[in-house]
């Protein structure tokens, strides 16, 4: 297992599934898209984001504040390998 995949996996265990999305990210029950998971005290999101300012052809796995009107990456998962929009 990939060291992104293991630390998404121990995150996700810390999150609730935000409303509408599932309610458990697995193999066959990816994240995707807009998809996110809020954490138990409604403060963090997880999920897949665009930094602002891009081309949007590059996406990075983090962690934001959940109630801050611009939005406010604290941990991104795989920075230096960012996931393409293939």
């Amino acid at each position: 297992m990939s060291l992104i995949m293991a630390t998404f996996v121990a995150l996700a265990f810390c999150f609730a599934a935000a409303p509408g999305a599932a309610a458990t990210v697995s193999a066959p029950r990816p994240l995707r898209g807009n998809d996110t998971l809020v954490s138990a005290q409604g403060k963090f999101e997880l999920g897949l984001f665009t930094p602002a300012g891009s081309l949007g052809d590059r996406f990075y796995l983090g962690i934001w504040y959940k109630n801050i009107p611009v939005q406010t990456v604290v941990w991104v998962g795989n920075r230096a390998t960012p996931l393409s929009a293939v």
